[in-house]
């Protein structure tokens, strides 16, 4: 079995059975940042270049289990994105992971992915080192799917590991490291294989319709 076929037979298993292995209970942040990436990735609509989640007020917030006012509270913050289109004669809101435009920069870039990062693990703040290593992974990934590649770490983390098994089992063989499974989420090892992560988000993309 290749690296490809691992990950993908991973990352069906980590679908299945991610939630039942969490240790503590999702912030509501948390849940609307897991279900506008799932939207983006399993049905996302095609805007400007951009894949959005596409519902209206009523219909995030129904499938969401929470009021439209709170919905709206999620959203109005990083990493979220947010516009307002007519779509075939119906008022949708359409929401992204990702930078506005005029927040490009990479130290803006960083800090949207510190908060993930923060907001996932449970934690006041970013070390001083993992926030090296999230410069690090702004430098390395693309700028509008750095977001979601983090989150999708994150969410299937087993998964990436199984990638990641791969190259250090390559490293291991050739003498240049140590093969070491990392039960929680560590931005060391992110960084160090940020590459395994692309390859993650983009088996989680859908493939673009036919035109």
């Amino acid at each position: 079995m290749n690296k490809i076929d691992w990950l993908k037979k991973a990352s069906t298993i980590a679908r299945s059975d991610m939630r039942n292995e969490m240790k503590r209970p999702q912030t509501t942040g948390e849940r609307v940042q897991d279900y506008v990436l799932d939207v983006m990735l399993d049905e996302g609509h095609e805007l400007d270049g951009k894949r959005w989640a596409k519902r209206s007020q009523d219909e995030f917030a129904a499938e969401l289990g929470i009021s439209i006012s709170t919905f709206f509270r999620a959203i109005s913050k990083p990493p979220f994105v947010r516009d307002t289109r007519m779509i075939e004669g119906r008022k949708l809101t359409l929401v992204r992971l990702g930078v506005t435009k005029a927040g490009g920069t990479d130290r803006h870039r960083a800090n949207i992915l510190s908060k993930i990062w923060r907001e996932h693990m449970k934690q006041p703040r970013t070390t001083p080192a993992d926030y090296g290593c999230i410069c690090g992974l702004v430098e390395t990934w693309p700028a509008g799917a750095a977001p979601a590649i983090l989150s999708i770490v994150l969410k299937q983390w087993p998964a990436f590991m199984s990638g990641v098994k791969f190259e250090m089992d390559a490293l291991a063989a050739s003498g240049q490291g140590k093969v070491a499974f990392y039960q929680w989420p560590n931005l060391k090892v992110i960084r160090r294989f940020s590459g395994v992560a692309v390859e993650l988000w983009k088996m989680e993309k859908p493939a673009p319709k036919a035109v």
